[in-house]
């Protein structure tokens, strides 16, 4: 990426994420959307070249083990020439939940929710009513998950098994796409 300023801006990003602790809700479809979008745009030629899908592909492929490595330690961890971050994580897997984004902040100061409206924009309350919904429901999702960080070993290996098997058909795919595209 050749903007400094965003690049900083994107660290600053990771590096809160990755100081709290939390639990997340995970399903087997977290990276179809991302691998949808890059078979939109390879008819358009959006890349400027094939080269830079596959970066992006290869890419995609770290943070998938970055995600299991994440499953398999309970620890969120991010670091970087000037700084580390690590905190604990709870993953859990839900089939059946869609991919809408909720995200719960609860501090000493106050409760938020974001949600996204219309990708990749978001809305925030604080609005006690949402936020008591919001903690009713992550609660009966969570009720109704599998572990997949730390000792859950077992649903975690099923899960990446098939993201990673989805993936390396989805690069295939891909690859062809790009070939013949830009031929």
């Amino acid at each position: 990426m050749n903007d400094p300023s965003l690049v900083d801006e994107m660290e600053k990003c990771a590096h809160t994420y990755y100081h709290f602790s939390g639990v997340e809700i995970w399903n087997f479809r977290m990276i179809d959307i991302t691998i949808d979008q890059i078979k939109y745009f390879i008819p358009f030629k959006v890349f400027k070249n094939k080269n830079a899908a596959i970066e992006i592909l290869d890419e995609l492929e770290e943070f998938i083990y970055h995600l299991e490595k994440i499953c398999t330690t309970g620890t969120k961890r991010f670091e970087t020439k000037d700084a580390l971050n690590k905190s604990n994580l709870k993953v859990y897997i839900n089939e059946i939940l869609n991919s809408n984004e909720v995200i719960l902040v609860t501090s000493d100061q106050g409760d938020t929710v974001f949600s996204t409206i219309d990708t990749p924009n978001f809305i925030r309350t604080s609005e006690t009513r949402m936020i008591n919904h919001i903690k009713t429901w992550l609660k009966t999702t969570v009720k109704h998950s599998t572990q997949i960080s730390g000792e859950g070993e077992k649903d975690r290996r099923i899960m990446f098994e098939k993201i990673h098997s989805k993936f390396q058909k989805a690069k295939l795919e891909i690859r062809s796409l790009l070939d013949y595209v830009y031929s």
